[in-house]
């Protein structure tokens, strides 16, 4: 059996002990039910009385093997898998990996069976063994464990440095996804009588795991016009950190437009801002779309209703056209995953921690 095989106990459902027997000796095999001389001799450990020769003790294996892979878990395309079984570190230090089948390409015509390790902390998949074939993971992503044990690492700093901003500037003003932030190199309203005022502005902020966290940063309010300015070294500095949640203009924006013109809440413009998309070009997989629509409702910057809405509306508009069947599909999924929040349905399963971006050929 391989090193990586699952144990006999695991696959045979109890275990066995196995004890050398003289090349001399014969002794009855219960399974074959002949008298043999095989080395070793095999006993269940539930009964001693039983004997088992090696070739069958071996058959046996093999069939619950089979069995194994027969029964192996699907995984949909996109799935993350890591490789680099050392590497892996889990976010409460606990490291536990059980061994298992799984199944890639399940809809295709030729499935693949590949044996992963799943980690029974935080259910990352992790590759079992130390080279891959990269065709037989086609469409799956594929990631270093150690380079994203590197970022779960820099992106905790992330936190803790933005937690500690938080702490030292308690009152700060949050910035609403609708708000406008006006970036500008002075220190001044576009005229230069206007009132303004220095603040810390809460500006929430998508990161690249596709958590939101708010970065508190210093900025500008002109009390005459009612608006906020960000000078640029902040707007780069946020923008380093995750796509801004809110309207992000020029100066230049104002001269011709006097007024706030998109202050109601869009739910297409703040998910095509996070970055949803279903288009063949940017080429999402379900599971970064599924992320995206997720952070959007739990940090509440959406209604679930407000989604739906939204995909029904994509979904009836596009209905029918057939360069748009592909998109079509890929909305009913992501209405399907909407749905089934917090009822206990599919959409429970997909808490992706980590989402490395990867070009796609």
């Amino acid at each position: 059996m391989k090193k990586n095989a699952k144990k006999s106990e695991d696959l045979l459902g109890e275990k066995y002990q196995k004890e050398p027997n003289s090349e001399h000796e014969f002794f009855y095999c219960n399974k074959c039910k002949k008298n043999r001389r095989t080395n070793p001799i095999y006993y269940p450990e539930s009964d001693a009385s039983v004997s088992i020769c090696a070739e069958c003790y071996s058959k046996m294996l093999a069939t619950a093997m089979d069995n194994e892979r027969k029964n192996a878990e699907p995984l949909p395309e996109g799935t993350i898998i890591y490789f680099g079984k050392k590497g892996h570190k889990c976010n409460d230090g606990k490291k536990e990996l059980e061994y298992g089948y799984y199944k890639l390409h399940p809809d295709s015509e030729n499935p693949v069976t590949v044996a992963l390790y799943r980690c029974k902390s935080c259910g990352n998949l992790i590759i079992a063994g130390n080279k891959y074939n990269p065709i037989t993971y086609h469409h799956y992503k594929i990631v270093s464990s150690k380079q994203a044990a590197l970022k779960v690492q820099q992106e905790k700093l992330q936190t803790e440095l933005s937690e500690r901003s938080q702490m030292l500037h308690p009152k700060y003003l949050p910035i609403a996804t609708t708000d406008f932030l006006t970036r500008t190199t002075i220190k001044r309203c576009v005229s230069a009588q206007h009132d303004i005022e220095d603040i810390q502005a809460g500006v929430k902020v998508l990161r690249k795991d596709y958590t939101v966290v708010t970065e508190v940063v210093p900025a500008l309010y002109c009390k005459t016009c009612n608006k906020y300015y960000l000078l640029e070294t902040e707007y780069l500095s946020l923008k380093n950190k995750g796509i801004l949640l809110c309207n992000i203009v020029e100066q230049k924006y104002w001269v011709s437009h006097t007024k706030n013109e998109f202050f109601i809440r869009n739910p297409e413009s703040l998910l095509h801002k996070m970055g949803y998309n279903v288009s063949r070009s940017t080429n999402l997989y379900q599971s970064e779309r599924h992320a995206i629509l997720r952070a959007a409702l739990d940090n509440n910057l959406l209604t679930k209703a407000e989604v739906l809405s939204h995909l029904d509306y994509l979904i009836r508009r596009s209905q029918g056209q057939s360069a748009l069947t592909e998109a079509v599909n890929k909305w009913k999924q992501d209405r399907e995953f909407v749905y089934g929040l917090n009822k206990g349905g599919q959409g429970d399963y997909y808490r992706a921690r980590t989402i490395i971006h990867k070009s796609r050929r």
